[in-house]
Order: C-alpha cells, then sequence, then structure tokens
C-alpha cells in the first residue's frame, strides 16, 4: 500500500463569520500527481495557507507523511515542508541557479560547499539533460534569465533536493507552450516515479487529463469529489459531474455559440497590425475575433512587451482602413491614434487599475477623446453609472477602486474598453487565472465589445477559453512559421486543447 503524502480530513477554516473552507477532504499518496480543478478560487487561497504553513483550523485533521501536523484541538505554527510554484517564480533574482539551489539545509548554520554541492545535483542534472528530457539547466547562469521551463524544473529540483515529498503547481500552462508543457509532464512523472507527490491546480479538466494520474474537483471551499483517472467507471464519473457544473450556464452559452457559422469575411479588412520585434502582420476585420496561440514564449513575451511601449517607432503598427477614405493609410501610432486601440495586460487587475482614484475616474479614462466634457459633466458620468451597472449588475462605485475584488476590477476595466468604444482590443492571456464564474463573465463583455464592431485579437501561450471566442486561430512555432485555421477546421487542433472536444463531436 502507498504512503500517504498528504490527508486532509474534513477540514473547515474561518475568517471572521464567513466559512472559507467547508468539511474539505483530500487525499494523496506517494508517486500520485492529483489535479485539483478549481470551479472556482472560493476558499483556494485558505486551502494552501493549510498546506504551507498550518494555519488554525476551526474543525478537521491534517496529516503529512502519516503525521498530524494540524487540527482543531491544537495549533501548529511552521512552515511545512512543501513546495508551491505558480507563475510568479520563487527563485531569487540577482543568485546563479546554483545559489538558489544551495539552500541551508535543517539542523545546520551554513551553506553546503560548493564543490560539494556540486557532485550532490550532478546526478539530478544527468536526469533532466538525457534524451529523455534533453533539459538543460545552466547552473552559473542568473536565475532571472531561465526560460519559463527551466525556472518551473528548478523550483522542482530544489523541492527534491529539500525532500518536500509534496510539491504544488498552480496555473502552469500559462506560463509554457504546448511542447514545454509535454517536458514539464515528462519531469513530474519522473519524480512521481521516485515518491514525490504533486498537486496540480488547473481551472481546465483537458489540462488536468493530460498531466494528472487522479482528479478532484474544488468548489466554494470543498472537494466534492475524486476519482482516478485510469478507471474508467470513475472518469465517466467525474465527466458527468464536470459537465453539471459547466451545463448551467456558462457550457450551454458557449456551446451555443459557437455553434454558429463561420464569419463571412468582408472584402476589407478594418485593420492590419504589423510588429517589426516578431516579425508579425496579422489582419483584422470589423467585430472579428482572431487569436493568436505561441507555441514559444520567446515572441510572445517580446510583442507584450512591444505593446508596453506603443509610441516607440520599432514597437507595432496599426495600419487603419479610414472609413472615408479608399485606400488604407499607414501611420505610426500617436497619443490620439491610440485611443483606437485598446490593450487588455496579461495582469490587468494588478497593473491597469489606478488604486487611490475613485471608480468612476478609472471608468472614465480613455474617454475624453469622444466625450471632451467627461470630467465636468455630472449627468454624463450618471448616465455612464447607470450603463455600468445595468450591464454588470454592480454598484462599485462607492469604493475606491483599490478596494475592488480581482473579478470587480476585471470587469471594470472591460466596461473601461467598452465604453471606449476602440478599433481594436489587444487582450493577452485575458482568462488567465480566472475560476468559471469570472471567466463567464470575461467572455460575455468581450462579447459585447465585439458586438459593438470592435475587432478583437487575443495573444495567448495557453488557449483556455480563447477558443469559444475565436473566429480565426493562428498558431505561431518557434521559428515564426505560422499554421491558420478557421472554425470549420477547429477540430483539427490538439485534443488537450480546453473546447476542442465540441468541434470534434460536430464533425
Amino acid at each position: 500500500m502507498k504512503t500517504e503524502v498528504l490527508r486532509l480530513e474534513k477540514v473547515t477554516t474561518k475568517k471572521g463569520e464567513r466559512t472559507e473552507l467547508d468539511a474539505c477532504s483530500l487525499r494523496i499518496t506517494e508517486g500520485s500527481v492529483t489535479g485539483l480543478l478549481a470551479v472556482n478560487t472560493y476558499g483556494l487561497e485558505s486551502l494552501l495557507d493549510i498546506l504551507l504553513f498550518n494555519l488554525p483550523v476551526y474543525y478537521g485533521h491534517v496529516y503529512y507523511c502519516e503525521k498530524c501536523i494540524n487540527s482543531w484541538k491544537e495549533e501548529k505554527r511552521m512552515r511545512n515542508p512543501v513546495t508551491l510554484i505558480d507563475s510568479k517564480s520563487a527563485l531569487a533574482e540577482g543568485m546563479s541557479v546554483l545559489d538558489n539551489l544551495c539552500v541551508f539545509r535543517p539542523g545546520k548554520e551554513e551553506l553546503i560547499r560548493k564543490k560539494a554541492f556540486l557532485e550532490m545535483t550532478e546526478p539530478y542534472l544527468e536526469d533532466l539533460d538525457s534524451e529523455r528530457f534533453g533539459l538543460r539547466i545552466p547552473l552559473e547562469s542568473p536565475a532571472e534569465k531561465l526560460d519559463p521551463l527551466q525556472s518551473v524544473v528548478t523550483q522542482i529540483l530544489r523541492a527534491v533536493m529539500l525532500g518536500h515529498r509534496l510539491i504544488i503547481l498552480r496555473e502552469i500552462s500559462s506560463l509554457l507552450s504546448e511542447e514545454q508543457m509535454e517536458v514539464l509532464s515528462g519531469v513530474i512523472r519522473h519524480y512521481a516515479d521516485h515518491g514525490f507527490a504533486f498537486l496540480y491546480i488547473s481551472m481546465h479538466f483537458e489540462e488536468i487529463r493530460s498531466m494528472c494520474t487522479r482528479a478532484a474537483i474544488f468548489n466554494n471551499g470543498t472537494v466534492e469529489m475524486t476519482a482516478d483517472l485510469g478507471d474508467e467507471e470513475q472518469r465517466g464519473s467525474l465527466d458527468a459531474a464536470i459537465y453539471h457544473v459547466y451545463a448551467k450556464s456558462f457550457y450551454r452559452n458557449v456551446s451555443g455559440a459557437m455553434s454558429g457559422e463561420e464569419r463571412p469575411e468582408e472584402q476589407k479588412p478594418l485593420l492590419t497590425i504589423r510588429a517589426q520585434a516578431l516579425p508579425l502582420e496579422v489582419s483584422l476585420h470589423k467585430g472579428e475575433c482572431v487569436t493568436l496561440q505561441f507555441l514559444d514564449t520567446k515572441p510572445y513575451q517580446k510583442l507584450v512587451r512591444a505593446l508596453s511601449r506603443p509610441l516607440e517607432e520599432d514597437a507595432v503598427e496599426f495600419d487603419f482602413v479610414e472609413e472615408d477614405a479608399g485606400e488604407s493609410r499607414k501611420r505610426r501610432p500617436d497619443p490620439d491614434r491610440l485611443r483606437r486601440v485598446a490593450v487588455f495586460s496579461e495582469n490587468a487587475p494588478e497593473t491597469m487599475i489606478f488604486p487611490e482614484m475613485s471608480v468612476m475616474d478609472n471608468l472614465c479614462m480613455n474617454m475624453d477623446h469622444a466625450f471632451p466634457q467627461i470630467w465636468r459633466n455630472r449627468r454624463m458620468r450618471a448616465m455612464m453609472k447607470e450603463e455600468y451597472i445595468r450591464i454588470t449588475g454592480r454598484d462599485i462605485f462607492g469604493r475606491s477602486a483599490g478596494e475592488l475584488t480581482r473579478e470587480e476590477a476585471t470587469e471594470l476595466i472591460y466596461m473601461r474598453i467598452l465604453m471606449q468604444r476602440p478599433k481594436v482590443m489587444i487582450a493577452a492571456q485575458p482568462f488567465k487565472g480566472a475560476d468559471v464564474s469570472l471567466r463567464q463573465k470575461i467572455w460575455k463583455l468581450i462579447g459585447r465589445i465585439r458586438a459593438e464592431g470592435t475587432a478583437v485579437l487575443i495573444l495567448t501561450v495557453s488557449m483556455s477559453d480563447a477558443l469559444t471566442l475565436a473566429d480565426r486561430v493562428i498558431r505561431i512555432g518557434p521559428g515564426a512559421e505560422s499554421a491558420e485555421y478557421k472554425k470549420g477546421a477547429f477540430s483539427e487542433l490538439p485534443p488537450s486543447m480546453p473546447w476542442t472536444s465540441f468541434y470534434r463531436t460536430r464533425s
């Protein structure tokens, strides 16, 4: 019988009067890769705090390697030997990879000598650099110079060398290309075969099915069910439960929209976008959604950086077809012209909200080109407030923007873009980190923006729900080669990609 690495037994936690975890039970054994499908993020941070830091529990018990480390009877405030790896690297910048691996060992007050540590790491590095993985970790390189896959694997290696029997990975697919995800899957299985256990947290079941041996549904602060993915009967029950979660709203809405025919192409595109950094050229029609999926993270990062400095001559060109002219007129972006382009950044709730300003002032940004009196006209601002509440169902105007939740901040940014009425919106991984509820709201808001005639360009590494909005998908490889898929050919996309099963069933 396999050793139990982690067991949560009816764990309940509270924050004030609010229950965060509600009789949450979960069992993870050595050598397993358990996928946690987060239907929503409610209680997820509390779960991670319990696993990492042994925060107090209101009821229940927590066992690690078959020893009780936390319970409602006794508090044990200590850091557990568990590693969390997410989209933000835990490696120390300014230090080499080797220095990041040379950590303090329990019971010792000084670092292991570099020569001895090099000898210790050699077998691990040889494993990774074998024909099976072909993954080279440059020990002398600064940690910030590693590519995303090297960074994630280095953090796994550090956990293994520390003897952490449980390694948690959260939303890693937003960092890695499909090819890198395949390599990571092999690395995870390799260390699982050596007795380590993994908890893989994701918002998409297709991803969990390709990465994990077991799966659990996490919803509203509790684990609703678990299943062995190698057991056909259990997998069928899990599929039915997941369908039930989506069928009430999101799946029905999305599948209805996806059932439509391909958009007829207009004779003239609305605009052509050129990025010198890649190079890249994409034409968009009015109200069309095109998804660019980057199979290599480097060109994706180049384009996102270029969009962050739109006034530079070598960044991005927007070649609009003027409505009052018969020919396209190419112009460099300038401050006024940029009002026609809206960018939704990858971490928009953190980077596109000004927390010290009011919600209304955040909403009105980028609208003075259309409404010059917006900052002084109270009647106009009152009308905007009414429209905002009508569309979102939220009245958030009594607070500063810094008090908004992530979901509220995301809605505010999309509503700002909707009221800006740009010619094109460029969104970088818009569904990153969003649970089912927020994904559905994002999907509807992007749909409203498109209904106004705005063309939408989605930039992504992980497709997430981008396929549900796309009229075309362009997959860009490492050498800038590309392959374009129109809606009728979406069934030819990889089966691990979320929502492709819908098109394969139709075909």
